[in-house]
């Protein structure tokens, strides 16, 4: 039951979609300068400290495949922006809501403030959730580097549930909770 739940909110949100092209090549430093674009994510990796490993089966469910592509692309920082916001669409009952690219040390970025959308109707994914509103906050860190002379962003997401209520709320562990993607974007 709890994965069929989870994998209900993961599409909901908007993060995930059909299989993707497994690109884990290790990158160089941008040999130049890119401008700001948009990139479509991939996840490689889940860190499930949630929902007892169940999110695992869902972001990567073809463990042969090894990658899985989110649905909806998101604009990434060029090499000269030092604050950068753009648009996280995600589907209902989830908003879109901005997320903010800022610089840190060398070709690296963080989203801060973390982007959040507050009081998502959760029963509007599954009948057994009706009742349940929860908090959720979204976090990232990127790395650019260059692949064939094609630059990209490394890094990872996170989304953590920061607070659930209501009496039909899915078993979580303790709030707050989060599941962790490796990501790959690419254009």
């Amino acid at each position: 039951m709890r994965l069929n739940t989870f994998t209900a909110l993961l599409c909901a949100a908007g993060l995930m979609a059909c299989g993707a092209d497994d690109d884990t090549k290790t990158g160089d430093e941008p040999s130049g300068t890119w401008e700001t674009g948009e990139y479509t994510l991939t996840a490689n990796k889940v860190d499930d400290k949630c929902l007892d490993g169940a999110a695992d089966i869902v972001a990567i469910p073809d463990q042969d495949a090894g990658t899985r592509e989110f649905t909806n692309k998101l604009s990434f920082p060029g090499s000269a922006d030092e604050s950068f916001t753009s648009k996280l669409a995600l589907v209902a009952p989830f908003t879109e809501t901005d997320v903010t690219f800022k610089k840190g040390e060398g070709n690296t970025w963080t989203w801060d403030p973390a982007p959040t959308n507050v009081g998502v109707d959760l029963g509007a994914l599954s009948d057994g959730w009706a009742n349940c509103t929860a908090d959720f906050e979204f976090s990232g860190s990127w790395t650019a580097e260059e692949v064939g002379g094609v630059v990209r962003f490394v890094g990872s997401t996170a989304f953590t549930v920061t607070k659930a209520d209501g009496d039909g709320c899915p078993e979580l562990n303790t709030p707050p909770c989060s599941v962790t993607l490796d990501m790959i974007a690419t254009k």
